[in-house]
């Protein structure tokens, strides 16, 4: 519990957004104690220029800045976003499990791609800005990112 006030009490720092910046996005998610690894290109005009890479307990998981400005320099919606390859074709049993999630959890959203031997599962949570958010809320909602991750593979671990 401390811990949280703590995290909390760092983010005071900023003011009350309703857009960020790819560096402010990092100085958050670092405030928050999750551990960043890089910086990678995005190729879409959708997205700002680069999103973050880190990682959470033992899974790997990216940050995109999306609805941002003609510069793609502020963006005004967060998706935090950890795939997970199978290494096989989707099977009805990764739909039933990723449909369970959805069910069972009111937050992040789980998802199959399925592309033959390249399909994936993953599970995704997307914080929106618009109309400004206070910095407390920003806080307490990137502190939830670790145990969505974490609650979703739960799920797949479950069923096997």
């Amino acid at each position: 519990m401390i811990a949280a006030w703590t995290v909390a009490a760092a983010a005071l720092v900023y003011a009350d957004m309703s857009a960020v910046t790819l560096d402010e996005a990092e100085d958050i998610l670092i405030d928050a104690g999750l551990a960043l690894t890089g910086r990678a290109d995005e190729d879409s005009e959708n997205y700002a220029y680069e999103s973050l890479a880190g990682t959470t307990g033992d899974y790997s998981y990216f940050v995109r800045l999306m609805d941002c400005d003609d510069a793609r320099t502020w963006c005004s919606t967060v998706m935090f976003a950890s795939n997970f390859q199978l290494g096989r074709a989707a099977e009805k049993s990764d739909y039933a499990n990723v449909a369970r999630f959805n069910d069972i959890h009111r937050f992040g959203r789980g998802y199959v791609y399925d592309s033959g031997e390249e399909s994936l599962v993953g599970v995704d949570f997307v914080l929106s800005l618009e109309g400004g958010v206070s910095d407390d809320y920003l806080a307490v909602q990137t502190l939830k990112w670790e145990g969505i991750v974490e609650d979703f593979v739960g799920v797949f671990l479950e069923s096997e």
